[in-house]
């Protein structure tokens, strides 16, 4: 497996643990999601509730404090321009509405907690990239999409 996330997630039972997702096995891309019990070392498959994230690899991750952020990377064909999270606590995930500026690969980010915003920077997307874009991430109970925040 290579181009996966992982971030270390949780809350309640599911603190602490590692959350391993997508990536390509060299042939394709993936959209399988594993979970790693530090105390044991062991994975597991997580069976989730739809809608999963589209098949990616080369994605940009964030542990959140409620779960995991995925967002952009490719499918092998196209750059993608979704984000999901995964909400830990409910093994869940959520797509993410309005990051039209995702569609790139290799990128990296960070969540900003002080501010409430995830910072994304760089990537490909048939160019190289060089900007900083920060969004806003949407409030569980809101269900609204992601907002572009200034920097």
């Amino acid at each position: 497996r290579t181009d996966a996330s992982m971030c270390v997630v949780g809350m309640g039972e599911r603190r602490g643990h590692v959350v391993l997702f997508g990536g390509s096995d060299g042939n394709r891309a993936l959209n399988d999601t594993f979970l790693l019990d530090r105390s044991s070392y062991t994975w597991s498959r997580l069976t989730t509730s739809f809608p999963l994230p589209d098949p990616r690899a080369g994605h940009a991750a964030v542990a959140l404090p409620s779960g995991l952020l995925v967002m952009g990377g490719g499918d092998g064909r196209q750059g993608l321009h979704t984000a999901f999270i995964f909400e830990a606590a409910i093994l869940r995930w959520r797509e993410i509405e309005g990051t039209p500026h995702l569609a790139r690969e290799g990128s990296v980010a960070c969540y900003d907690g002080e501010r409430g915003r995830v910072l994304l920077h760089g990537g490909y997307n048939g160019r190289y990239l060089d900007d900083v874009l920060a969004y806003r991430l949407p409030d569980a109970a809101e269900q609204k999409g992601c907002v572009r925040a200034p920097l």
